[in-house]
């Protein structure tokens, strides 16, 4: 159930940002992939060398104007 509710505001964050229905979808789908450390999220993070905002930088398993969770979580941050 929780990751339906952050799913469902995930979604809702990224319509507000201008993000379409298959955007949305595709957002989805990569938050799973990334819970599941498929590859291209699967890039570990050292502490006191990297920041987040590098990790997200560099994390693109697809085309950068495809990469919509790194696009929701820069502007999170």
């Amino acid at each position: 159930m929780v990751f339906r509710e952050v799913c469902l505001l995930a979604m809702k964050l990224y319509k507000n940002m201008g993000g379409g229905q298959f955007s949305c979808s595709s957002l989805v789908a990569q938050m799973r992939a990334f819970i599941d450390f498929s590859k291209g999220y699967d890039s570990k993070y050292v502490l006191g060398i990297d920041n987040v905002f590098t990790w997200w930088k560099y994390c693109n398993p697809v085309r950068l104007e495809e990469h919509y969770i790194q696009q929701l979580v820069m502007k999170v941050l």
